[in-house]
């Protein structure tokens, strides 16, 4: 079953060590290692995160609840402490920082502290003979020897990966005193370096067994799935859940990266709480837990939104209510932002869909043919406003003119938040099972103000994964 969201045995503690003469790293390490990165105590992130926590086995973060940690403890989980590497700081400094959660009892509601530490992260700067090189590596050996029994998982950027040879005194140190390697390796839409992950010379896996012999056992990819801020979903030409099941994909299927116990993820962190956890869940039980290697999806990327930006009308049928407009813009003559994202990289290009909303409503409407009827999909759409708090809407429409699905908010043009939008622009996300082979995207004023004017842009569909398919009733027990 390729949808179960719970994890029994694999959940348990093992004790990693003797990987190699001399190797002492002996903290707790749970097999599968899949780690949630990127947990805090903000309102509503813990609640959140037990909604999806049963195949993830280490919870990376900031937490001081005491209780959820216990929690996680209770079930054979890992809470690590996120501890940051300054550049500047000393072997000495560094140890104390890194050691500070193992002796931090919360108060005396944690016996023992901290479990482990995550270290966020060693740099591309601090190359072999380095100072902070050196000191990370006197570092680590120190808090192997005065806490023989914690866990020590070390997050390095790519170039550890891409670029060994550059890195070999930090990456031996962390195969001798460290629990875990947490090489990112983070691939966005526009930039899709899936060789880096596998199935290509550049495999950065491969590099590192060549490199340092046995480190992959202890090695998990660190993935790049947020898609906010720091955004990984910044392409129209580009199916998100596609590019993260190629990413699956090819880890399991490169001779070396398939050696490597697991994964690490940004899951939660910035990301569509709404869908993209359980996508990943979905992933993680179907590629780690059930251990397959086939697409979880169709094995494509494709969005197939024809005409995503409104380069031109094409495509797009636009009906304007009475006293109303829908009418193709120019970013360079409107008073907003041409992207969705902190770093500029989710272009909207230079056009996007205005709609003013008459006595009657507006819509427009791009239909699409050809769709799998066993799948679930994945409809967005970005919108902007002329003032705070509007209301919008987007439907999925069959041929009939039969609504499937559909999905409205209330918070168009309004001041970004932290979990659901990061600048004015706003998403409407959803899924729905694909009842007819044709569909249309509807983008509807219909729910906000007379006058109000709504600015569209970025439409994606796009297949999600196979419809769950209903489970057998039980037989009953036959009885003489």
């Amino acid at each position: 079953m390729r949808c179960k969201r719970t994890v029994s045995s694999v959940a348990l503690l093992t004790m990693v060590g003797g990987l190699a003469a001399g190797a002492l790293a002996a903290g707790p390490v749970p097999e599968p290692f899949i780690c949630l990165y990127g947990h805090s105590d903000d309102p509503g992130a813990t609640s959140a995160i037990k909604q999806i926590i049963p195949p993830f086995t280490v919870i990376e973060g900031t937490s001081r609840d005491a209780d959820f940690i216990k929690e996680l403890r209770d079930q054979g989980k890992v809470y690590a402490a996120h501890v940051n590497n300054p550049a500047a700081e000393t072997a000495a400094e560094l140890y104390d920082r890194w050691r500070a959660p193992f002796d931090d009892t919360l108060g005396g509601q944690l016996p023992g502290g901290y479990d482990a530490i995550a270290i966020d992260e060693l740099h591309a700067a601090h190359k072999n003979g380095t100072p902070h090189s050196d000191a990370v590596v006197a570092a680590l050996k120190r808090l192997r020897e005065n806490y023989p029994d914690k866990g020590v998982y070390v997050a390095v950027v790519w170039q550890f990966g891409g670029k060994t040879a550059d890195y070999l005194d930090q990456l031996n140190a962390v195969k001798r005193y460290a629990d875990m390697l947490m090489l990112e390796v983070y691939i966005r839409e526009g930039n899709p370096s899936y060789g880096w992950l596998g199935g290509h010379h550049e495999a950065h896996a491969g590099k590192l067994a060549a490199a340092v012999p046995g480190i992959l056992k202890k090695t998990v990819y660190g993935l790049y799935i947020p898609q906010g801020a720091f955004v990984a979903d910044d392409s129209t030409a580009v199916g998100f859940w596609g590019h993260l099941d190629e990413q699956f994909h090819r880890i399991r299927n490169d001779p070396a990266a398939k050696a490597m116990p697991g994964a690490m993820f940004w899951v939660y962190y910035q990301c569509r709480r709404e869908l993209t956890p359980d996508y990943v869940v979905r992933l993680i039980d179907h590629y780690f837990i059930s251990g397959n290697t086939d697409y979880y999806g169709d094995g494509n990327t494709r969005q197939l939104v024809a005409n995503p930006q409104f380069d031109t009308l094409d495509g797009w049928v636009c009906k304007a209510g009475k006293g109303g407009a829908v009418e193709q813009f120019r970013y360079d003559n409107a008073p907003i932002k041409s992207f969705h994202d902190q770093h500029k990289l989710a272009s909207h290009g230079a056009h996007g869909l205005k709609m003013v909303r008459g006595e009657s409503h507006s819509e427009a409407r791009f239909e699409i043919g050809g769709l799998d009827t066993k799948m679930v999909y994945t409809v967005s759409a970005w919108v902007m406003a002329d003032a705070p708090g509007r209301l919008a809407k987007m439907i999925v429409r069959a041929a009939d003119g039969t609504d499937i699905a559909s999905n409205e908010i209330d918070h168009a043009g309004s001041r970004p938040d932290w979990y659901w939008k990061w600048n004015d622009w706003s998403r409407i996300i959803f899924n729905f099972a694909a009842t007819s082979d044709t569909i249309q995207i509807v983008l509807s004023d219909e729910p906000t103000a007379t006058g109000a004017a709504l600015y569209w842009d970025f439409i994606e569909l796009e297949e999600a994964y196979p419809v769950p398919q209903e489970q057998p009733t039980p037989a009953k027990a036959v009885t003489e």
